[in-house]
């Protein structure tokens, strides 16, 4: 039995934090560290101003603080921590990569739910939100981060958000492009992509989306565990 099915699979969780939004540290911090997959590894890159990491994460246990070298602006440095996790999973051998966006709270059953998929890609679902105003009532529109698209070459592509109606009822199920707030990579996937900056942040999720294109791999998504996003708070239809 492989390591990925017996729960022995070495997992690198690499969190993009910024200390300068520190009222969402608390419960991402918490939601990292209470995954339940046990061989797990937590490493935060800290995008924020501050300089002494070690003393303003100094009460914080079972979690390693680092930075990476400092960037034009805040969409490049995640680019940069992406890559960096990349580039640390192979070096130091590890069986999946778990990159995760400080906004985004974990179920703690994550890793296990997307191994079991049996997919190499796995992309989080969580929620955006849109607000209409109709006569003196607001109606919000959960958007997931997931996406359909055509086109071959990356530059020449139309891009269309899924909607609620296309992730339920709970399903394993494939799409074309995902936001990459919350992505896992197998091991066998990581030296066959990059991260790439790109000016508009959703130029750089259809690349990495292109590049899965190229190497036959899809995107997969489990319905059934709905990551929290800070930003659009969801009720729970999926139980």
């Amino acid at each position: 039995m492989s390591a990925e099915k017996t729960g022995d699979a070495k997992i690198l969780v690499g969190g993009i934090i910024n200390c300068d939004r520190n009222f969402q540290l608390a419960q991402f911090i918490r939601s990292v560290k209470g995954l339940s997959h046990k061989n797990k590894k937590i490493v935060c890159i800290d995008n924020g101003s501050i300089k002494e990491l070690q003393r303003f994460y100094r009460h914080i246990e079972g979690i390693q603080f680092e930075k990476v070298e400092s960037k034009s602006n805040e969409r490049e440095a995640i680019v940069a921590a992406r890559e960096y996790f990349r580039k640390k999973a192979i070096d130091e051998d590890y069986d999946w990569l778990l990159i995760v966006d400080q906004s985004i709270v974990l179920p703690d059953n994550f890793v296990e739910r997307a191994i079991a998929t049996g997919r190499k890609i796995i992309s989080g679902l969580y929620f955006e939100t849109a607000s209409t105003n109709n006569a003196n009532s607001k109606i919000i529109t959960y958007l997931p981060n997931l996406f359909s698209f055509s086109g071959n070459d990356g530059k020449n592509v139309t891009v269309s958000r899924l909607s609620i109606n296309d992730v339920l009822p709970s399903k394993t199920f494939e799409v074309d492009m995902a936001e990459l707030k919350v992505i896992m990579l197998h091991k066998s996937i990581l030296e066959k992509i990059g991260f790439v900056y790109q000016d508009n942040p959703l130029h750089g999720d259809i690349h990495f989306a292109m590049q899965c294109r190229k190497i036959q791999q899809k995107i997969a998504v489990d319905s059934g565990i709905v990551c929290r996003n800070n930003r659009a708070i969801v009720m729970d239809a999926f139980s």
